[in-house]
């Protein structure tokens, strides 16, 4: 999978690191909204913006599970570990579905009728 990719670990390291900051961005915006401000704007072009963004991080999140499952299979793992790479991508998959859903909403929210 990473065959194409010259340096995996940066990579790794790389989406690691933009999960982590999605995650903080997250929690800020959960906390933030229980004192009555919102981070996370839900239309607009700068609220589209940072939904591709997101929605682009869920998807390279795919190239670390596909690898993870790759690296089991070559590695010989225990065969209770599927069931753990079987979750990772489950919730990769819902993450990515929950963003491209939000991302949607927010385009036909902008650029819908009034009817």
């Amino acid at each position: 999978m990473f065959i194409i990719l010259k340096k995996i670990e940066t990579v790794r390291s790389v989406i690691i690191s933009m999960t982590g900051a999605v995650a903080i961005f997250y929690f800020v915006n959960i906390i933030a909204s229980l004192f009555g401000f919102h981070m996370m704007p839900t239309s607009g072009i700068f609220g589209i913006a940072i939904g591709f963004i997101i929605a682009g991080v869920a998807a390279f999140n795919l190239l670390l599970d596909f690898d993870n499952i790759e690296q089991a299979v070559a590695y010989g793992a225990p065969k209770y570990y599927e069931y753990f790479c079987a979750f990772g991508l489950l919730l990769t998959l819902v993450w990515l579905y929950i963003e491209i859903l939000r991302l949607l909403q927010m385009i036909m929210a902008m650029f819908g009728n009034d009817d």
